[in-house]
């Protein structure tokens, strides 16, 4: 039941985004970006079966390696298909998210900044950028940091689907932690614009 709750809510919420940017030209409905979107869905995927299924063929060292895979693979469906209308609801969510982050300028101006460019200059007594480029200002310590900030953006998806699949597995902590998961993005989305 929650799946399809959720489902609903991501369709609903694509409803809202596409009444209110349209009066601005811009459409949330990208057919490329869910494709993109699904396409790392499906990479952070595989990388957990492909994990799951060397560590199976390497327990039962099988004859026929790829008698196996076919077996192994009936019954992985079966594991993975509770979890396809979660994904889903991911693929088609967080494009329209990410669009709605974008448009932010129109519907509110970055007001904020000069109370934060303040307050910075006020406890640090410079610009806090002045402080932190002497040591941040080297191409390896970006590149470092830029790796690190990529590497959690693919963390979200390998935690959607390791929510959405592998959760459900293991029992009662599903219960707690697969609805927060997937309910906390839906209600922080609108805190942006």
């Amino acid at each position: 039941m929650f799946d399809w709750a959720m489902l609903l809510c991501v369709c609903l919420i694509i409803g809202f985004c596409s009444v209110l940017l349209a009066p601005h030209g811009i459409s949330p409905l990208r057919p490329g970006s869910y494709i993109n979107n699904a396409m790392l869905y499906c990479s952070a995927g595989m990388f957990f079966e492909l994990y799951f299924y060397s560590k199976d063929l390497l327990a039962a060292r099988p004859d026929s390696p790829i008698k196996f895979t076919l077996k192994r693979f009936r019954q992985r469906w079966q594991i993975l298909k509770p979890g396809l209308l979660l994904i889903l609801s991911l693929i088609l969510f967080m494009p329209n998210f990410s669009t709605m982050k974008a448009a932010i300028p129109l519907f509110n101006e970055f007001g904020w900044d000069a109370v934060f460019i303040q307050a910075d200059r006020v406890i640090f007594g410079t610009d806090a950028w002045k402080i932190l480029q002497p040591v941040l200002g080297y191409p390896i310590v970006t590149s470092a940091l830029s790796i690190a900030y990529h590497a959690w953006i693919l963390l979200i998806y390998a935690g959607g689907i390791y929510f959405a699949v592998y959760q459900r597995q293991i029992g009662r902590r599903y219960i707690a932690y697969h609805p927060s998961f997937f309910s906390f993005p839906l209600m922080m989305w609108p805190d942006g614009p």
